[in-house]
């Protein structure tokens, strides 16, 4: 992991989208997350720059901008 990149559920527990990095990790087996309208089943690593519409579940939509 490169210093200017982090990993999707530790975003996603700062932002308070997810209880627990533990809980994303058991939706990214179980198909629950989208990025960019398609479903990551592995950890996926952030870059600063990027911006993100993220699913999670059916009804949490979010976008992330990364700074």
């Amino acid at each position: 992991m490169e210093a200017d990149q982090e990993p999707l559920s530790i975003l996603l527990k700062r932002a308070n989208v997810v209880k627990s990095t533990s809980y994303c990790r058991r939706l990214y087996q179980q198909g629950g997350i989208k990025v960019d309208g398609v479903t990551v089943s592995v950890e996926k690593e952030c870059k600063r720059g990027e911006v993100l519409m993220v699913q999670v579940g059916k009804r949490v939509h979010v976008r992330l901008i990364l700074k």
